[in-house]
């Protein structure tokens, strides 16, 4: 249950990414974290994008074999903008709840009528 975005990061974007993701065992890599979060109300999703410097950071070789060409980063980076504003990003409908976060749900508005909340 989430947007159609991370299915497209996962899918699309990773596997034919030119910038590997960044592994914190090795210190290596650039893609960090995507977090998404999507609006059932406003019908809205922000997109976060965290990465590493593309000349290697903390875990860096001394020789700088491992940084990438920062002109392949800014196109990874436009491809990436692409592939967000290519169109709309579906979000949840409000009927798309899980079972259990729709219980939890109404659990929480009865206890604020009782004001137990």
């Amino acid at each position: 249950w989430s947007c159609g975005f991370a299915d497209d990061f996962n899918d699309e974007f990773l596997p034919t990414s030119s910038v590997p993701p960044y592994d914190s065992k090795s210190h290596r890599g650039v893609w960090r974290t995507v977090t998404i979060r999507c609006s059932l109300r406003t019908r809205e999703c922000m997109v976060i994008v965290l990465h590493a410097p593309a000349k290697g950071g903390a875990g860096a070789l001394e020789d700088g074999s491992d940084a990438i060409d920062p002109e392949v980063f800014e196109g990874e980076k436009k491809r990436l903008v692409e592939l967000l504003t290519k169109g709309v990003i579906p979000t949840p409908k409000r009927d798309d709840y899980p079972e259990d976060h729709k219980d939890e749900k109404k659990k929480g508005r009865n206890e604020e009528e009782k004001g137990e909340g």
